[in-house]
């Protein structure tokens, strides 16, 4: 499923009040530094222009004391819409989204390879004793199946999903949170890892003709399947070959599934990128699963009281379910969920489970306001770009 975030939307701020002051002297495209001094959940902003404060509403969020700088857009006697402007560290991310692209891949291969290390360690042996720790660590840092089924696993899972790292260093750094809040923090070991990984290949000595294959250089490439693929069943690392083999496949693994975390990182900091996805590999047994993520807001513009709706959908592929998807609408008041199949015996399996899939929703405290069962992909997933690099994530125009 996972499409890459779209570029970033330009934020609109429309000034909820007719315009006053030197607000009714703003011309179309004139360009201002603002700075958003307040800002609440349902979007609703205090905007600094100059010595004037003007009560604004955006769609996309900001942040209390970011400063902006905006564009008006239209200006009459009873409309003021202003547009946020990209900054230079939006023009750096897309920099650094461009250089990530080129390594990016899926963590499927390298959590496979990890749970071979831990469960049959025989089979890692040609590797350096460092990278077979530093394997097994990234397994263990992995959530298990039974803990994302909770919601309070979930919520712990995604903490330690890598995606606020650094965030979690800083507080670590004063004292805000112990040390050990970042153990089990999957980037922190997918890093570990990486440096262990290129430490090994470059102790190796230099051979020529060594049949050792080059790390692909960066303008290859690598694409994100609109499905998540199922587990691989042969693992490379498992495979003949020497030491010098099995640290280049392992350094593309996971510098690739490192370099993917950084751009879900990327998309989040951007702010008004929405939609937005991540992944979660997930500890299955003696196996792993790659649950993928994407979250928006659901339909256009806000409802008159100010609630928003979000739409959130999950997308996994599971050994002997298929493909699946599920699509959920989540408010303050209820919550209405599309479970779609790809394998019509999968439909029929969730079609006769639908009473208690909503009784599960019940028993958690939510009111369930719908829950229906589809054969085949959701719109939104196929609509959505499938690959990294092809549509969005990086708007060549911007």
């Amino acid at each position: 499923m996972l499409p890459p975030p779209v570029a970033p939307q330009a934020a609109l701020l429309r000034v909820a009040e007719p315009p006053a002051g030197a607000a009714r002297a703003l011309q179309p495209g004139q360009v201002l530094d603002a700075v958003a001094r307040s800002v609440t959940r349902d979007g609703q902003v205090t905007l600094q222009l100059g010595n004037q404060a003007l009560q604004a509403r955006t769609d996309q969020p900001l942040q209390a004391g970011q400063p902006l700088q905006v564009q008006v857009v239209r200006q009459d006697s009873d409309t003021l819409m202003l547009r946020v402007l990209p900054t230079q560290r939006a023009s750096e991310s897309s920099e650094a989204m461009r250089g990530l692209l080129a390594r990016q891949a899926p963590p499927n291969a390298l959590a496979a390879n990890a749970a071979l290390a831990t469960q049959e360690p025989s089979t890692v042996r040609q590797l350096p004793d460092q990278v077979q720790q530093a394997l097994r660590q990234y397994f263990q840092a992995l959530p298990e199946a039974s803990q994302v089924s909770r919601s309070d696993g979930l919520r712990q899972a995604v903490a330690d999903s890598g995606l606020h790292l650094e965030r979690r260093l800083a507080a670590v750094a004063t004292g805000a949170e112990p040390p050990t809040t970042i153990r089990g923090d999957q980037k922190g070991q997918l890093t570990a890892l990486v440096n262990q990984v290129f430490k090994a290949l470059d102790a190796r000595p230099r051979t020529t003709g060594s049949g050792d294959q080059p790390l692909p250089p960066a303008a290859q490439g690598r694409t994100a399947p609109a499905t998540p693929p199922p587990p691989p069943q042969l693992p490379s690392l498992a495979t003949p070959g020497g030491m010098g083999e099995a640290l280049t496949e392992l350094a593309r693994q996971a510098d690739g599934a490192l370099a993917r975390t950084q751009l879900h990182q990327l998309a989040l900091l951007a702010g008004d990128a929405l939609p937005f996805f991540f992944e979660l590999p997930v500890r299955d047994g003696r196996g792993m699963d790659l649950l993928q993520f994407r979250m928006d807001r659901d339909g256009e513009g806000d409802d008159q009281d100010g609630e928003r709706t979000w739409r959130v959908m999950v997308s996994f592929n599971f050994e002997r379910l298929g493909p699946m998807h599920a699509v959920i609408h989540l408010s303050t008041e209820a919550v209405a969920t599309t479970w779609w199949a790809e394998h019509p015996a999968t439909a029929r399996f969730l079609e006769r489970h639908m009473e208690t899939l909503t009784e599960r929703l019940q028993d958690a405290g939510l009111r369930v306001a719908n829950m229906t069962c589809a054969q085949g992909r959701p719109p939104m997933a196929d609509n959505a770009p499938g690959e990294y690099g092809r549509e969005g994530f990086i708007n060549e125009q911007a």
